[in-house]
């Protein structure tokens, strides 16, 4: 079942999304301060104080998080990248844009989150210098933890070690100069899944204390380590999971889509039950794909994936045409496409298949069972998903 994300706000025509782990981000950060940091740097407060102190720095926290996303997005706008939307996440977030073409939007895309909390960093810097620099007032310990903080995540996001900041940085400046994508991805990601082995390593170290290593305060360590495990873990799997996906799409770049679609599936209207589309037919073509004609022009395609949406139950009561994925959320793709740039397609619209088209003529579908097929048969998958 995939967790829905909850919507902030969209700003600039960008959605921002909350995913649930991003209140976990929050409630750490709060209790965090409010029990460790705080009552270490400020003494003999009461735990309202601290917990006040905790709330806005948790919110102002957050809030530098999502200026971060904001910052690659609107560098992404300004190349003309079609931005999906920003996710905030339990480490962060992530800004979801079509594939950059080039390296040097990519370079340009990639700094543009960690100059951003580094001007945040330094305006608050420059604020608690304004305001005295003292060190007894409840504001001064804020305005300095965040303006820290801020500084310390704009240099640890430069770190050339893939999904970060950095290590998309790395791959540009790679790809600038070797002319390869994959390559550039391979050699990153390889870095990211090294850095986040050594956090694990460092966090098992600093959680147990071991003697004249990092910190010796228990709380501090504990929760030190815990967190240095989790982000290590994060970042490893999702530099494996890059690793996974230049590998497939290197292998589906050898295909074309006219060699994988399904030429002239079956045409059927949009007032046509499901019930006679499905029955039988699922069990005989499990792969099944419909398209959704009215007066000769496409209107939708309907798919196996789209059919078991619907319980079976209200198959005689469903329609094609409100099962079908409308036309207009179709991207078409030409005949000459490699099945990777399909691919990568129908991951960035969310979409089960794509038609093919060739001088305003629909030749046929693509569909990403086609493409699972193909990756079974390469060994990427261990079983084939149909459907």
């Amino acid at each position: 079942m995939r967790i829905k994300n909850l919507r902030l706000l969209t700003l600039f025509d960008v959605p921002i999304e909350l995913h649930p782990s991003s209140f976990l981000m929050l409630g750490f950060v709060t209790w965090w301060v409010a029990t460790v940091v705080y009552p270490e740097q400020l003494r003999g407060q009461s735990s309202s104080t601290y917990l006040i102190m905790a709330i806005i720095t948790g919110f102002a926290f957050f809030l530098s998080v999502v200026v971060h996303e904001i910052a690659h997005a609107v560098v992404a706008r300004t190349y003309a990248v079609e931005v999906r939307n920003i996710v905030i996440m339990i480490f962060g977030g992530i800004t979801q844009t079509r594939d950059v073409k080039e390296p040097w939007p990519e370079l340009v895309l990639s700094l543009a989150g960690p100059a951003a909390n580094a001007a945040i960093g330094f305006v608050l810097l420059g604020g608690w210098w304004l305001l005295g620099a003292g060190s007894s007032r409840p504001l001064d310990h804020v305005l300095y933890w965040l303006a820290v903080t801020n500084l310390i995540i704009a240099g640890f996001n430069l770190i050339p070690a893939f999904p970060m900041d950095g290590g998309r940085v790395l791959r540009a400046m790679l790809w600038l100069f070797t002319g390869s994508f994959h390559s550039a991805t391979t050699f990153s990601a390889w870095l990211g899944r090294g850095f986040g082995w050594i956090l694990i390593a460092v966090g098992i170290l600093t959680a147990f204390q071991v003697r004249g290593f990092l910190v010796h305060d228990t709380p501090v360590a504990i929760s030190s380590g815990v967190i240095s495990v989790l982000i290590g873990i994060f970042l490893e799997d999702v530099a494996r999971r890059a690793l996974l996906q230049t590998r497939v799409l290197q292998a589906l770049e050898k295909y074309l889509a006219i060699d994988l679609m399904l030429a002239r599936p079956p045409v059927v209207a949009p007032d046509d039950l499901l019930g006679p589309l499905a029955r039988e037919v699922l069990e005989l073509n499990p792969r099944v794909v419909y398209f959704v004609e009215e007066q000769g022009r496409l209107t939708g395609i309907l798919g196996s994936w789209q059919i078991r949406e619907v319980p079976e139950r209200k198959w005689d009561e469903v329609t094609a045409g409100e099962a079908m994925v409308p036309a207009a959320k179709l991207h078409a793709i030409r005949p000459d496409s490699t099945v990777a740039d399909a691919l990568k397609e129908m991951e960035h619209a969310d979409l089960t298949h794509v038609p093919v088209v060739s001088d305003g003529e629909v030749l046929g579908v693509l569909g990403r069972d086609r493409i699972l097929g193909v990756l079974y048969q390469k060994g990427f998958l261990r079983t084939a998903r149909v459907g």
